[in-house]
C-alpha cells in the first residue's frame, strides 16, 4: 500500500492511471487508502472492468465516506450497472459535498450529477462548459459526446467525436473515440458507419490486450452486421465477444 497520498501521485502506476489534474483533485483529501482505491477504479474503468472499478470505489468510499469524487464514480458504476436509484443517490451526495473542490472537480461531479438523473439539457451543457475549459483533456469530449446520443442528439456526437479527433491528445482516447462513434451511428441507424468504426476500436484494443475493449467492439460490430441485414456474418463477432 502507499503510505501516503503524495507517494501515490509519484509512483509510476499512478501516472499510468489518472492525468495531473486528477491527482490534484486528490491532494484534497488526507485519505491515501480512499485516494489509492480511487486511482485503481479509474484504471479498472479505462479497461471497461465496469464490475471491479464499482467493487474498488465501493472501498474507496467506505475509506472516506466524505469524498466527493469517490462518491460520484461510484455513482458512474452504479448507473452502468442498471442501478438508477443507487446511482442518484451517490450521485447527489458527491454534488452536495463537492462545494470545496477547484472547479474543473466540480463541473465533473455536477456533470455526472445530471446524467444520473437523465436530466440531458444541463448535462450536456455541464459537459460542454468543461471540454471549452478544458480543452486539451480528450475524456471530456468523450463525456460531451456520450450525453449528446444518450439525450438524443447522436448528430451532435458524432459532430463533437469529429472535432475531438483533430485536437491534440486525443490519440491516447482513441478506442473510447470509435466505440462512441458507433454507439452514435447505431442510435442514427447508419450501420456503415456503426461497423467501420467498431472494427478501428477492436483494433486498438488488441493493440493495448484490452480484452473487455475488444469484447465491446465485436459486439458493436455484431449489432451492426446485424443492422445491415448480414444476420449470418454477426454470428462470428458475437461468438468472438
Amino acid at each position: 500500500l502507499f503510505r501516503s497520498v503524495d507517494e501515490l501521485l509519484r509512483s509510476a502506476d499512478w501516472k499510468d492511471v489518472s492525468k495531473g489534474r486528477t491527482a490534484g483533485a486528490l491532494k484534497s483529501y488526507t485519505n491515501p487508502e480512499s485516494a489509492r482505491l480511487y486511482a485503481e477504479g479509474l484504471e479498472r474503468l479505462r479497461r471497461y472492468d465496469t464490475l471491479g472499478a464499482h467493487e474498488v470505489f465501493q472501498k474507496a468510499v467506505a475509506a472516506d465516506p466524505k469524498n466527493p469524487i469517490a462518491h460520484s464514480a461510484l455513482s458512474g458504476t452504479l448507473a452502468a450497472l442498471g442501478y438508477e436509484a443507487k446511482a442518484q443517490e451517490d450521485a447527489r451526495l458527491a454534488f452536495d459535498l463537492s462545494s470545496g473542490l477547484p472547479r474543473e472537480q466540480r463541473l465533473s461531479i455536477e456533470a455526472n450529477y445530471h446524467e444520473a438523473l437523465h436530466d440531458w439539457l444541463p448535462a450536456i451543457s455541464t459537459c460542454r462548459t468543461l471540454w471549452d475549459l478544458f480543452p486539451d483533456n480528450p475524456e471530456y469530449g468523450l463525456r460531451l459526446a456520450r450525453v449528446q446520443d444518450l439525450g438524443g442528439a447522436p448528430k451532435d456526437a458524432l459532430a463533437t467525436l469529429t472535432v475531438l479527433r483533430t485536437r491534440p491528445g486525443s490519440g491516447q482516447a482513441d478506442t473510447g473515440i470509435d466505440l462512441e462513434e458507433a454507439q452514435a451511428a447505431l442510435h442514427q441507424s447508419d450501420h456503415a458507419r456503426e461497423l467501420a468504426a467498431a472494427q478501428r476500436a477492436y483494433r486498438s484494443a488488441s493493440r493495448l490486450n484490452a480484452r473487455l475493449l475488444m469484447a465491446v467492439a465485436l459486439q458493436e460490430q455484431g449489432d451492426a452486421l446485424y443492422g445491415l441485414e448480414r444476420n449470418e456474418e454477426a454470428l462470428a463477432p458475437y461468438r468472438a465477444a
